[in-house]
């Protein structure tokens, strides 16, 4: 086990360095200049609903030019599976 894991579940972490193991959040935004460690997640800030708006928007975006099989609902990836890859079925 790594030195940092074993720190972590013996709880001799302090918060922060305890956030590298903890589930993250759906959705994350940094300001990389004021927060060049990302600890900071601006993602619920009311202040920046605009840039994650927008943000989701561009995602989207690019989710379906390259297809991006994560649009597909599990219950659907099941049954693809069972007659092509998933690479397959999102490039036709």
């Amino acid at each position: 086990m790594r030195s940092c894991e074993k720190a972590y579940l013996e709880g001799k972490l302090n918060e922060i360095q305890s956030r590298f193991w903890i589930i993250k959040p759906v959705e994350e935004l940094f300001d990389v200049k004021k927060n060049p460690h990302n600890i900071y997640n601006l993602a619920l800030d009311p202040d920046y609903k605009k840039v994650m708006k927008r943000m989701r928007k561009e995602n989207k975006k690019w989710m379906l030019q390259v297809r991006d099989v994560g649009f597909i609902a599990k219950a659907m990836i099941l049954g693809k599976c069972k007659t092509t890859t998933l690479n397959e079925y999102g490039r036709r």
